[in-house]
């Protein structure tokens, strides 16, 4: 069972790192080039973070539906 779980957790902490990684690309650019170079690295930090919670939400469902 922990084999099954393992991906999904694998993933949600990509999305994660996706999500913290751009975002200080974002904010970096932003500082160096300004907010016009550096909004679509917000929009993927959203999309990335978008992608963490429903994973962890997935994640959470399937573990309670195996525990009942």
């Amino acid at each position: 069972m922990q084999n099954k779980k393992s991906p999904s957790r694998a993933f949600e902490i990509l999305w994660l790192v996706i999500a913290l990684m751009t975002l200080f690309t974002g904010v970096h650019k932003s500082v160096f080039h300004g907010i016009g170079a550096s909004w679509y690295f917000f929009g993927f930090t959203f999309l990335a973070l978008a992608m963490y919670l429903m994973r962890k939400s997935l994640r959470k469902k399937s573990e309670k539906e195996n525990s009942e």
